[in-house]
C-alpha cells in the first residue's frame, strides 16, 4: 500500500491494514469490522481506554492495545502542534 492509497483509504481499509501488520495470524478484516461497528470511526477505536478496547471484544490483549494507543497519541500530538 503506497502513501497515496493510504491517504484515500476509508477507516475500514486503514484499520484492516494496521491490524494485519500487528496480528497477521488473526482475521484483520473481521476484527476491523467488529471494532468499527462498535465504535463508529477509526478515531473512536484508537481513542478507547486500554481496559475497554480489544480484550473485551476480541480476547486480544497486550502489545496491540499499546500500539493502537501510541498511534493515537502520535496523531494527537502531531495535530496539536499544527
Amino acid at each position: 500500500m503506497n502513501k497515496e492509497k493510504i491517504y484515500k483509504s476509508d477507516d475500514f481499509e486503514v484499520l484492516s491494514k494496521l491490524l494485519t501488520c500487528i496480528i497477521p495470524a488473526k482475521p484483520a478484516e473481521q476484527i476491523a469490522n467488529c471494532l468499527l461497528n462498535k465504535y463508529g470511526t477509526l478515531s473512536n477505536v484508537i481513542s478507547q481506554p486500554l481496559d475497554e478496547l480489544l480484550p473485551t471484544i476480541l480476547g486480544i490483549e497486550g502489545d496491540i492495545e499499546i500500539l493502537l494507543q501510541l498511534i493515537y497519541e502520535v496523531a494527537r500530538r502531531t495535530h496539536k502542534k499544527k
